[in-house]
Parts: structure tokens; sequence; C-alpha cells
């Protein structure tokens, strides 16, 4: 009877273990908004011990709010789904503040209004000092001004519709296009460049240069970054005809850039003689171009 029992004890003790096992591996959960929440999804998306990162709403009362619809009262935000043996949550942080821009109170970058405004949601007391003690160093950086970013209570979070998840792996050319418009690595950049906080703790790659694979895009190509990207979401549009239209519009800019080829000189008439005719194309008098006076049919 024991030989019999011993084998069911052993199988039950590895399942309990096994269970327990999954849940010390079930991934925590961070929110943070820093505008786009394409960009701060692909941002995310880079660092070593970050699993899914899901768009979509939170910090209003509104329920089910959508992009094309109202979503008044949200932020767009992200849910980050992280390994915490592999990378903590004060390492988030840091990679979250130097990944947006701080002082801007109106939005982010390129789009303005409140859903695009950067906060910090917090879960618990703890996340709360880490996410105070981050803003206190990131204030401490800029004497000057005045950091925007709210650390609020985690609300319900509402991901946003499917055609906008891993919308940069989905779209790259749409997403560049936009993200190169919008000039937020422009701004990080100029931002950040002279300080070196907040870069450690945070393993992944450098912010993308999106564009760069499909040559430059000329600036006069769009003069309202956000109605760029009002209209790239919109779904239906191929990748095909995405790229046939940007290399229209970079064959148009780099037309426009050439220098104007100078004319070829022509050559001076016969000394002491008028010519005789007008040449097709040029004019003889104050007549219209191309045509011919009566002068100069009679002299034919």
């Amino acid at each position: 009877l024991a030989a019999i029992l011993r084998p069911g004890l052993m199988l039950s003790l590895v399942l309990s273990l096994g269970s327990a096992t999954g849940a010390r591996a079930e991934a925590r959960k961070a929110y943070f908004a820093g505008g786009c929440f394409w960009c701060v999804e692909a941002d995310f998306q880079k660092l070593d011990g970050v699993g899914d990162v899901i768009s979509g709403f939170t910090g209003g009362t509104l329920a089910n709010p959508s992009y094309r619809g109202n979503h008044q009262g949200h932020y767009e935000a992200v849910e980050v789904n992280y390994d915490d043996t592999v990378i903590s949550y004060e390492a988030l942080l840091r990679f979250f503040w130097r990944h947006i821009d701080p002082l801007d109170s109106g939005g982010q970058f390129c789009d303005r209004g409140f859903s695009y405004q950067s906060a910090i949601f917090v879960s618990s007391d703890a996340e709360r000092r880490s996410a105070q003690a981050t803003r206190d160093e990131v204030d401490a950086l800029f004497p000057d001004a005045e950091v925007a970013t709210a650390i609020l209570p985690a609300a319900r979070f509402w991901p946003v519709e499917a055609y906008h998840q891993e919308y940069a792996s989905k779209n790259p050319l749409r997403y560049g296009y936009y993200r190169r418009k919008c000039g937020r690595d422009r701004r990080v950049k100029a931002l950040w460049k002279d300080k070196s906080w907040g870069l450690e703790g945070a393993r992944g790659a450098e912010p993308p240069r999106p564009g760069r694979r499909f040559g430059a895009i000329p600036d006069n190509t769009a003069q309202n970054p956000a109605s760029i990207r009002q209209h790239f979401a919109t779904p239906g549009k191929s990748q095909a005809q995405n790229l046939r239209r940007l290399l229209r519009a970079g064959r148009a800019g780099a037309a426009g850039r050439r220098a104007p080829r100078s004319a070829p000189e022509k050559a001076p008439p016969w000394p002491g003689r008028r010519p005789a005719r007008c040449a097709r194309g040029e004019r003889a008098d104050d007549s219209a171009p191309g045509t011919r006076t009566n002068a100069a049919r009679r002299a034919r």
C-alpha cells in the first residue's frame, strides 16, 4: 500500500511546486502615459525583461473608451508586463522619463491635448514612493523648469482597438513616417543628450531611427503631424500603397531640392543682321510666345 501511495504523493508535491513556481513567474504590470501609445509601446518593447506591452486608455471614468469614438477624460497609456527578476520597476521608471518630455504640460511633442499628457499610474504605496523619488530626481535635473508629469493612482485600463496594438511592427512605414514628422526623437535627444541619469538598469536597444531605411522624407509633404497620425490610424491601406506614395513624395522632394539647370547660351546673331523670322517658341516682338508676326511671315 505504501508503495502505491508514494508515487501519488510525489506527483501531488511536484504539481504544487509547479503551481507555486508559475505564480512567482507571473508578470507584474506597470502603467505609463507618454503621449502617442504607438511610440510608448514600441519603446518599452525593446527592453529585456518586458513581455507584452498593450496600448489603451486609463485615468478616466468613461466606460469602453475608443480611439475613433469618445475617450474624454482618459490618457493614452500602455500596460507594461515585466519580469521583476530581470528588470526592476525603478528601471522602467527611469527608462520612461528618458523617452518623454517631462516639461510639456500640454501634451507630448506634436500631439496636443489632455489625452496626450504624460503620467505615471501607481498601484501601490511602494510604486508611488519609487515614482515620486524619480520625479524628484528629474526635477533636480531641470532647475529652471517645472516637471509636468503627474503621478496618479492606477485606474481600470481599457485596451484600445486591435489595429492599434503593436502598430510599429505591423505598420513600419506609417509608424516611422509619423514618428519622424512628430519630432519625438529629436526633442528627446535635445532634452537628454547632456544627462547620463537614468541610463543604468534598463538593458535594451536605443530608440529607433524611423524612416532611415526608406530615405529622407521631404518636410513639405505634411504640415500637420497630428493629422498624419489620424490618417495613418485608418485601417485598410496596404503597405504597398503607402510605400508607393512615400516614394512619389521622395522623388518630388528630391526634384525640388536639385539645383536649377542654367539655360544654354544662345548664339549671337550675325553682325549687322536681324533674324529674318521668329524661331519656334521664341518671340520676335510683343506677340504671344510660339506665334509668328505678320512681319516674320512677309520676311519668309
